[in-house]
């Protein structure tokens, strides 16, 4: 196994002291090398007394009126779903000595319940051991893409329970510490690694992310909530929780098909059955007692019973 103890994944070096960090810096933070004249020959507000065009920019841009905050956009769960399916990895490219990214698509099924089904739990060691190491051999000083609370981010991907970030986080060190090559970093995702999200992994992501859960939950819990008995009761980001089955499952509602008669809705889930994350039509069929019958995909195809719930 490499460990590269000064590179970062995008050409950083791993210490702010490093001598790379000058260079980087400027790529990362260009505003703050806008103008080097030195400190006395700048006049107030930071225009250069010699009439520096930069300097000038600086005093207009100090004298602008300040954009008001825009609310964050909250993303649905279709547009969640496309963020784990294009999960953009920043690398520093040695042949070029410039910085880099590749995509990765984080789609398949993973369940730490189902022994075909798990992540590579000795991958994940590798990798925390890694960054462990780093960070000892570091001395206290502060690392810049290695953090204690990666190990952490690193397991969740592992137990099918990781965030966009968390899973960035982990193909970065996968190419930091010499696991995977760039153009094999989707190969490593799906088959060495085996990185991927079970249903209440999605499920629980996404409500945290837009707010509606500050921690996860597990799946009879999300019954708790307010329970649907009619199809017009039905609600856009309510959860469907599968009954009767062999095994929990759990999806969101994405949005109801308006007008659909019978009752149509776009769901998104992670299910082995479905070959991971995917969005689906799914059909309401009958409801009896609080008990959806739904159809995916169409008359007499994927029929299933589930409770409806609001979150």
């Amino acid at each position: 196994m490499a460990i590269f103890s000064h590179r970062g994944p995008i050409g950083m070096d791993g210490f702010f002291s490093s001598p790379m960090s000058d260079n980087f810096d400027r790529f990362l933070y260009p505003a703050d090398y806008l103008s080097h004249e030195p400190e006395t020959n700048r006049g107030p507000l930071g225009v250069g007394n010699t009439g520096s065009h930069l300097g000038s920019a600086r005093a207009l841009a100090l004298q602008a009126p300040v954009p008001t905050a825009q609310p964050a956009q909250v993303l649905s769960p279709v547009e969640y779903a496309d963020l784990f399916h294009n999960i953009r990895v920043d690398y520093f490219h040695p042949q070029t000595d410039m910085a880099s990214s590749v995509t990765v698509d984080v789609h398949i099924y993973n369940n730490n319940g189902i022994d075909d089904r798990r992540g590579n739990m000795s991958e994940k060691s590798v990798l925390n051991s890694a960054v462990r190491h780093e960070l000892r051999n570091a001395n206290g000083l502060g690392l810049i893409f290695v953090r204690r609370e990666h190990r952490a981010q690193i397991a969740h991907c592992f137990y099918g329970k990781g965030d966009p970030h968390e899973y960035r986080v982990t193909l970065m060190h996968a190419l930091r510490y010499g696991r995977s090559t760039p153009g094999n970093l989707q190969h490593y995702c799906d088959r060495i690694a085996k990185l991927g999200l079970d249903c209440s992994g999605f499920v629980n992501s996404y409500f945290k992310h837009i707010g509606r859960v500050s921690e996860s939950r597990l799946i009879s819990s999300y019954e708790r909530g307010v329970l649907r008995s009619a199809e017009s009761e039905i609600r856009d980001l309510d959860v469907l929780i599968w009954q009767g089955g062999k095994m929990d499952h759990i999806a969101i509602v994405d949005h109801v098909i308006v007008g659909s008669n019978p009752l149509k809705m776009v769901v998104v889930e992670s299910s082995g059955s479905k070959e991971g994350l995917k969005t689906s039509e799914y059909t309401v069929r009958r409801v009896r007692n609080q008990i959806f019958r739904v159809h995916r995909g169409g008359p007499g195809r994927g029929a299933s019973s589930v409770k409806i719930a609001q979150v």
